[in-house]
C-alpha cells in the first residue's frame, strides 16, 4: 500500500474580523529579570564593602582601645585571621560585577 503525496494543508479562515492586539509597550520579561539581578548585585557589592570597612574599625578599635599596651603583633594576627578572608570576598564580587558588565560589551 503506497499512499500518494501529502497535500498542504488549508490555511484556516479568520472571520472574526478583528485586528491582532498590539503587545503593551514597557521593558520584556527578560530586561525585568536582567534589571533585577544588576539591583541585587549591586546591593551584594555594597553590602560586602559595607562588611569590610565595618570589620576594619571594630578590629581597629579593638586593638586600640581595649588591649593596654598596643600590641602590633596582636594587630597583625587579627587582620591576617579576619580582613584577608574578607578582602578576597570582596574583590571576587567586585570583580565579578564589573567583569559581567565589561563583558557584555564584547558580544
Amino acid at each position: 500500500m503506497t499512499q500518494g503525496p501529502l497535500e498542504p494543508a488549508e490555511p484556516e479562515a479568520d472571520f472574526t474580523d478583528e485586528a491582532a492586539a498590539p503587545l503593551p509597550p514597557g521593558p520584556s520579561v527578560g530586561d525585568k529579570i536582567a534589571e533585577a539581578r544588576e539591583k541585587v548585585r549591586g546591593w551584594l557589592a555594597i553590602a560586602l564593602v559595607a562588611l569590610l570597612a565595618l570589620l576594619d574599625a571594630a578590629i581597629l578599635y579593638l586593638a586600640v582601645a581595649k588591649v593596654t599596651p598596643f600590641n602590633h603583633d596582636l594587630l597583625d594576627i587579627l587582620l591576617a585571621g579576619v580582613v584577608n578572608p574578607v578582602i578576597v570576598l570582596v574583590g571576587t564580587m567586585l570583580g565579578f560585577y564589573f567583569g559581567e558588565k565589561s563583558g557584555k560589551g564584547i558580544a
